[in-house]
């Protein structure tokens, strides 16, 4: 790919959960909103449109939240009374997480509900919700997005150039992010690492997971690769027109975890 290097400083896999009766990330898919500063709520339906769910979770952030899920007809509206019901947790951008388990027990509005600290870091959550009728299996499968400090973003505008985002991190640490041509279609998403806001010394890397996430879908992790022996990766990637958020997590060579975000409009 053609592309224009930005001088900053001195210097895997399409996430596709197994998706058993899920439906695509449309409209009739997950979708998430937020209801209020302490809560969370998204709703989404299966592939086969036998039902709808809605699940709040609260006060959705990183750690303990309790999580209330309605499950209703797809097509009357009314409740489904299941006899059992599951949420699964994975954190597609940290697979070595593996995935955890939540049962939710019947409430007395007709409502599933329970506390769990199945959410245990910030980020994207892809969560199932498996509901149980009988002999009868439905996974309802949705996005939720924990909150959490924004990161400080500061976006520098070049004639001719990509813009620069740079993304101040713990210690002083900052994340220099640009997309090259800086347009929707195929670009290269690149990030480097430096030790002070100077861009005096870049921190040394080890490996690095970028995940993006357009508008309304699911992540995908873009494969990354070493643009200098330190700290700069890139990463092809076809950039929708919309804002899309990007998760950057990267480990320093002494093991020190960074993770970080960014939202970028093409072209803006």
């Amino acid at each position: 790919m053609a592309s224009t290097e930005l001088v900053v400083g001195t210097a895997v896999v399409l996430v596709a959960a197994a998706l058993v009766n899920v439906a695509p990330p449309v409209a009739s898919a997950a979708t998430a909103t937020t209801a209020e500063a302490t809560q969370l709520v998204v709703s989404g339906s299966d592939f086969a449109t036998t039902v709808k769910v809605r699940l709040t979770v609260s006060p959705g952030t990183a750690g303990f939240n309790t999580f209330d899920l309605r499950v209703t007809d797809y097509d009357t509206g009314a409740l489904v009374h299941a006899t059992s019901v599951q949420l699964e947790f994975t954190q597609p951008l940290r697979p070595q997480l593996g995935q955890s388990t939540l049962t939710l027990k019947r409430q007395s509005g007709g409502t599933f509900a329970a506390r769990g600290g199945n959410l245990a870091i910030a980020g994207i959550w892809e969560v199932a919700a498996i509901i149980e009728n009988a002999s009868n299996s439905t996974e309802v499968h949705l996005q939720v997005i924990t909150g959490g400090p924004a990161p400080q973003v500061t976006a520098t505008r070049f004639s001719g150039l990509p813009t620069l985002y740079s993304i101040e991190l713990q210690n002083g640490w900052l994340a220099q992010v640009y997309i090259d041509p800086d347009k929707a279609g195929p670009d290269e998403f690149h990030v480097t690492f430096f030790t002070n806001s100077n861009e005096t010394s870049e921190i040394h890397i080890a490996s690095v997971t970028v995940g993006m996430t357009p508008p309304g879908g699911t992540p995908t992790i873009l494969v990354s690769r070493r643009l200098d022996p330190i700290g700069h990766f890139v990463a092809d990637a076809t950039i929708p027109a919309g804002p899309t958020r990007y998760d950057v997590l990267a480990t320093t060579t002494s093991g020190v975890a960074i993770a970080t975000y960014v939202t970028i409009t093409p072209g803006s």
